[in-house]
């Protein structure tokens, strides 16, 4: 059925400004490769913490199996059928975004009881913008022939309290 229903706006604003803050006070401070792939993996984890029972909820789950692969999401709602995965740099984030996306085709194709309505893509503005526009754009027009409706969202701004996060399409 489409178009899927829409996450509760509550936990979405709780997502991402728990990224937002996180990425806020925690800068890159160099472009260096092994440097910037552990301050990926060490935020990835501090933002992934502080889920498992913010406000009751219960219902977020953090590295969770893609069914068929050998990969994990970031971070999920099972209650609201939602991925998020989160890129700490808005540096190659096309690659990201689209290993994203089929990360998310694959699993919903191999295990259809327990598939996913939405990905959000959190990233700093220089890729919220580039993935916002061309290719990344027309991929999140596609939604609803790809079966899962596609987002991208800016975790350099805030979110608002009445759930409008920055950089949706």
């Amino acid at each position: 059925m489409w178009p899927p229903k829409e996450p509760d706006p509550r936990k979405q604003v709780v997502v991402h400004n728990a990224a937002y803050k996180l990425l806020s006070r925690n800068p890159a401070k160099t472009n260096e490769v092994p440097e910037t792939t552990k301050r990926a993996h060490r935020l990835t984890l501090l933002w992934q913490s502080e889920f498992p029972l913010l406000k009751g909820w219960t219902c977020f789950k953090h590295e969770y199996s893609v069914a068929g692969l050998r990969e994990k999401f970031d971070l999920v709602d099972v209650e609201d059928r939602v991925v998020y995965e989160l890129k700490t740099s808005g540096n190659n984030a096309s690659h990201e975004f689209y290993k994203n996306v089929f990360k998310v085709i694959v699993h919903n194709t191999n295990a259809p009881d327990d598939r996913f309505d939405h990905l959000i893509f959190l990233v700093p503005t220089k890729g919220a913008t580039a993935l916002n526009r061309g290719l990344g754009w027309e991929v999140q027009r596609m939604s609803e022939r790809l079966g899962v409706d596609i987002r991208v969202w800016n975790v350099s701004l805030p979110a608002d309290v009445n759930g409008a996060c920055p950089g949706l399409g």
